[in-house]
């Protein structure tokens, strides 16, 4: 077996994390004014980000949705792979061991 080499760390997830959350806090602070919506019968007032995050994560939820069953069956499908490549390397250690045992010639004692 090889040893596997660490995982060298990428600091770009972090600064971009970084910076959208400056941005959000600037949008917090120079948005903070009180906006009304009406669908049919119902009424909401609310300060314009609350309402902009609420309508952000149901968007990122309508995309999340129909891909977690995909990736669930990829899961799925990637665990039986491992298994089968798990019995496959057993099986090949065995028959390896047996065309060992069959170079061997026999020991005359």
């Amino acid at each position: 077996m090889t040893a596997q080499k660490p995982k060298k760390s990428n600091p770009m997830p972090i600064v971009l994390a970084l910076i959208l959350g400056i941005l959000a806090t600037s949008l917090v602070f120079q948005n903070n004014k009180i906006i009304e919506i009406n669908l049919w019968f119902w009424h909401l007032r609310s300060s314009f980000v609350l309402i902009m995050g609420i309508v952000f994560c149901i968007g990122m939820l309508i995309v999340l949705l129909p891909m977690s069953g995909r990736l669930l069956r990829r899961k799925r499908e990637l665990k039986q792979c491992r298994k089968e490549v798990q019995k496959l390397k057993e099986v090949l250690k065995q028959q390896t061991e047996r065309k060992k045992e069959a170079e061997t010639p026999p020991s005359t004692d």
